[in-house]
């Protein structure tokens, strides 16, 4: 209740209300408004504290309470219910002078809602942005919503508001006809993610950009992955197959990368280490990019949920 009360307050600061974070989040778009309901069960989980520490720019502190240190202080929430049956909260704290101090009010909040944001950039440039990436090479990659958040404030250099640049996505994800943008869903790290539209249903696998593999060519990488038998498998070439993240020598290895895939089947088949029923997939790395590994293959059987499709 507490982390969820810290990250409510630092949303607010940042002027994102409920839809805007569940986007920034790569979540559905009453994520949010859930987790922020007390008669409701949904908590974030410990891998969201990362997303929340990039999105909301804190420390980890201002946002997990200390578990190893005894709270001196209590927390209670107030639940009011208008005509209409709508709820609303108020946080209060306890703390020693047995005095209860407002800490927030809080409730259901409208998608559309527009907080108080130091962003001046309007809905026409930003839409302007995403229209320019949309026709060049950007979309390419599958990226996350935060990603492109990110870019695009780094381009106007300045705060913008995510609902404006969801409605921008949502002009080509809403489209009838391809080419368009898609909404995948990365399930190895359960977030959606954004990709443009092929007309041969073009899936991504996640693979690993191990290390560099001479000074002679400084954009030849070694990139790893297992198959559902834990085989290794081997892909050289440059790293711009792989990610449109600039790397280096200088880069920290290593990182996540993707390559582009047709899958083929899917079906459920026994762990091999718990012999539980699991799901996999076959996918050709051939019918795309032309890629295969060192020892020449191209149609492998992966774990489902490290195909993005």
């Amino acid at each position: 209740m507490e982390k969820m009360l810290n990250v409510l307050i630092l949303r607010h600061e940042k002027g994102y209300n409920q839809f805007e974070l569940a986007f920034l989040l790569g979540q559905r778009d009453l994520y949010i408004r859930d987790a922020e309901d007390p008669n409701k069960k949904l908590t974030y989980s410990v891998a969201a504290t990362n997303q929340f520490r990039q999105i909301l720019g804190s420390g980890i502190q201002t946002i997990v309470p200390n578990v190893n240190q005894r709270p001196s202080y209590a927390i209670q929430i107030l639940q009011a219910v208008d005509e209409a049956d709508k709820k609303f909260y108020r946080a209060e704290k306890k703390v020693d002078n047995g005095k209860w101090e407002f800490l927030v009010s809080f409730g259901e909040e409208p998608k559309d809602l527009l907080l108080p944001s130091a962003s001046s950039i309007t809905s026409e440039q930003i839409q302007a942005w995403v229209d320019e990436k949309y026709e060049g090479n950007y979309f390419y990659f599958p990226k996350t919503a935060l990603t492109i958040f990110k870019d695009c404030e780094r381009h106007f250099r300045e705060p913008i508001r995510p609902i404006f640049l969801a409605e921008a996505l949502q002009s080509y994800t809403a489209k009838k006809k391809a080419p368009r943008l898609i909404k995948l869903r990365d399930k190895f790290n359960s977030w959606d993610v954004f990709a443009k539209e092929t007309s041969d249903k073009t899936a991504f696998f996640k693979v690993t950009i191990e290390r560099f593999l001479s000074s002679d060519n400084p954009t030849l990488v070694e990139c790893v992955f297992t198959n559902t038998e834990a085989k290794r498998h081997i892909f050289h070439d440059s790293w711009t197959a792989f990610t449109d993240v600039h790397l280096d020598a200088q880069s920290q290895l290593p990182v996540w990368g993707v390559v582009a895939c047709l899958v083929i089947d899917r079906y459920k088949i026994k762990h091999p280490i718990t012999g539980k029923d699991v799901k996999a997939a076959k996918i050709s790395t051939q019918a795309h990019w032309g890629m295969s590994t060192t020892n020449g293959l191209n149609e492998f059987e992966v774990f489902d949920d490290m195909v993005i499709a």
